[in-house]
């Protein structure tokens, strides 16, 4: 939802107007569908209306005079507000651990079909504070496990972010393995970001060895790799520009890559 357009306005900005609009009485009818908006406004880089929208849904919710319902979405609530601290993992580890106590079970929020880390194709970015990549390697597979727990979606991340590691000791053997091990999970739960993500790492390992005749084959699995969700497609292009960058081929870059740097 993050990216998707409608007649050309976005879905955050349509979502936030018709919430403006909206009163109180059907908003506390919906917690789950405001939690979504709150979600897609996260992915969107717009932290601060999130959080106030977040408040607004744990006043709500608060009201809500079934005990077992209102803890419950209490936990999807203090799921989505994990987000807010993305993408430090260690942050949200602890907070994500709530969440599942509270839910105990699948989540109604998130589901297995949305995209892992909002879209995000490069799990190194978890990777924040020097010094405290194994700390942050331990919190994410355990945000990974609880995550596939609550929504379903299969943990192909963790084996994706040990292949960037290696990749970037420069291990490019172990970076291959790992990559190919994620690849082929990332099909088997249709996921785009980790099997675009893993193309993308291929193409590295690849170029590092010199090995430029299978660049094309690379360039196509990162572009066969889009998925429906809006988003990918730009994902795509920006993986793309990189290569380009790598290879002194800017003049290739898309006209409204070229307008924003």
């Amino acid at each position: 939802m993050t990216l998707a357009r409608i007649n050309g306005i976005s879905f955050t900005d349509i979502a936030a107007r018709v919430l403006a609009d909206c009163p109180r009485e059907l908003k506390c009818k919906h917690p789950i569908s405001l939690l979504r908006i709150a979600y897609a406004l996260i992915g969107a880089d717009k932290k601060e209306r999130a959080a106030e929208l977040l408040e607004e849904i744990r006043d709500i919710i608060e009201d809500i005079a079934d005990e077992t319902r209102q803890k419950a979405l209490m936990g999807e609530w203090t799921l989505v507000s994990a987000f807010l601290e993305f993408p430090d993992i260690i942050k949200m580890e602890p907070i994500i651990q709530k969440a599942a106590r509270m839910i105990g079970g699948r989540c109604r929020t998130l589901t297995a079909e949305e995209p892992f880390a909002f879209g995000m194709p490069m799990m190194i970015l978890f990777h924040k504070t020097p010094g405290q990549l194994e700390a942050e390697i331990e919190a994410f597979t355990s945000v990974t496990g609880m995550l596939c727990s609550l929504t379903g979606i299969k943990n192909c991340a963790e084996a994706f972010f040990k292949a960037e590691v290696a990749l970037y000791r420069g291990n490019l053997s172990e970076a291959e393995l790992s990559a190919y091990k994620a690849a082929y999970q990332a099909d088997a739960a249709g996921q785009w970001p980790i099997r675009m993500g893993t193309a993308n790492l291929l193409g590295h390992t690849a170029f590092r060895r010199g090995n430029n005749r299978d660049l094309s084959k690379y360039f196509k699995a990162v572009e066969e790799s889009v998925g429906s969700d809006a988003l990918s497609p730009y994902v795509m292009k920006l993986l793309r520009a990189g290569v380009y960058i790598w290879m002194d081929l800017g003049k290739l870059f898309p006209q409204w890559l070229r307008d924003a740097v």
